[in-house]
């Protein structure tokens, strides 16, 4: 079953009316993009280390990260209170957060 259309256009609407996003530096190497509901109450995060060039064989961009780590499971609990997505919509729905997580990397 695919996702239906309406769940994914207004998912960005509930994330920034939900959510603050903040860029958390924790080391040279690694970064945490921290997902805080309303009150400032850390409910998720996306960690992001800097690419190495021994990861694959291609050259690395200078400012490449990847994903090391995601806890967004509060994060979709808080969306599936305010938004009725099913089970088959949480893959695509997971790719609209960490889409988020990584435009505030990015600024």
């Amino acid at each position: 079953m695919e996702p239906r259309e309406d769940i994914l256009s207004n998912i960005n609407k509930y994330i920034s009316r939900l959510f603050w996003l903040r860029k958390n530096v924790i080391d040279d190497e690694t970064i945490e993009v921290v997902w805080d509901d309303r009150e400032t109450n850390k409910v998720g995060g996306v960690v992001f280390k800097k690419a190495k060039n021994i990861w694959n064989n291609k050259p690395i961009i200078n400012s490449s990260y990847v994903i090391s780590d995601a806890d967004l499971f509060k994060v979709l609990d808080i969306l599936h209170r305010y938004v009725d997505f099913n089970e088959n919509e949480y893959s695509e729905i997971r790719k609209i957060l960490e889409f988020n997580s990584k435009n505030v990397l990015k600024k």
